[in-house]
């Protein structure tokens, strides 16, 4: 179980940092406040994902709250992802009412998973390596309806788009944006099939820090694209991020000092390389 609490806080540090990038490069824009909203409700999300699984045995009503707290959390992405994409595509006569649409079903969600929990998550039993992992309820089903309603709605939307625009830049945009979406949210959904029963651990959480990284540079890069800068960046950001996430976890001040050391390292080298 620890390779997938060590997932969880790799994407709550590594969406934190990225928000953060893209709302430092241009925080009046529109669309970058949208991202950086965007990409902290996918870092509350692997925050209580990530306190979810490093629960210990014994404490099943702490397990229960974490998982509640990232489900609530995770209520709030489809609506955020498809007003940043509306928002960018700036061509659909349904925009407004897609948006409003999707926060009011984001809302009322929410409101019934405070209240009545029980209706998004049945129960939670041990399923290996889990300790505790949870059970849909009877509406969990219908959250995940309008979570891949958005997902599908937006990647229509970029690729029509994609497909008749002339801008050269501007189709290079759609493209990572289309890219991250289904490695991000392609990643995610490994997460869904347990609440079946079904056995099929969610080894794709890796991909979500790696899909937003993409959305990410389409957010604010676009028109500056270099295929080998972006991976020397992303390559970058990505030890940086592993090496913070194991300065945290280390067990023992030497494992911290040791780690922490590295990530000094790994900050001026990453620079250099960049």
């Amino acid at each position: 179980m620890e390779i997938f609490s060590i997932f969880a806080l790799i994407n709550c540090i590594g969406a934190l940092f990225i928000s953060m990038l893209v709302f430092i490069e241009n925080r009046h824009s529109v669309s970058n406040k949208l991202f950086t909203l965007f990409g902290l409700t996918i870092s509350i999300w692997s925050f209580g994902y990530w306190r979810w699984l490093i629960v210990d045995f014994g404490y099943p009503e702490t397990a229960f709250f974490w998982i509640k707290f990232f489900t609530i959390g995770s209520m709030l992405l489809p609506g955020v992802y498809l007003h940043w994409v509306l928002n960018l595509v700036q061509s659909w006569k349904w925009q407004r009412v897609a948006i409003r649409l999707f926060y009011s079903i984001s809302a009322i969600f929410i409101a019934i998973a405070i209240i009545l929990p029980s209706l998004f998550i049945k129960s939670v039993s041990m399923y290996e390596p889990f300790l505790y992992w949870p059970q849909s309820g009877v509406l969990y089903s219908v959250y995940i309806f309008v979570y891949f309603t958005a997902v599908f709605l937006t990647l229509i939307l970029l690729v029509k788009n994609y497909r008749i625009t002339s801008d050269k830049e501007r189709q290079k945009q759609y493209f990572f944006i289309i890219l991250g979406t289904i490695i991000g949210f392609g990643g995610g959904v490994t997460n869904f099939f347990l609440w079946y029963s079904i056995p099929f651990l969610p080894y794709g959480n890796v991909l979500v820090v790696i899909g937003l990284s993409f959305l990410g540079y389409a957010a604010v890069k676009y028109h500056l694209f270099n295929l080998k800068l972006i991976l020397a960046e992303l390559l970058t950001f990505a030890i940086w991020i592993v090496v913070l996430t194991q300065a945290i976890i280390a067990d023992t001040f030497n494992g911290k000092l040791l780690w922490g050391g590295t990530l000094v390292f790994a900050v001026v080298l990453g620079i250099f390389l960049i």
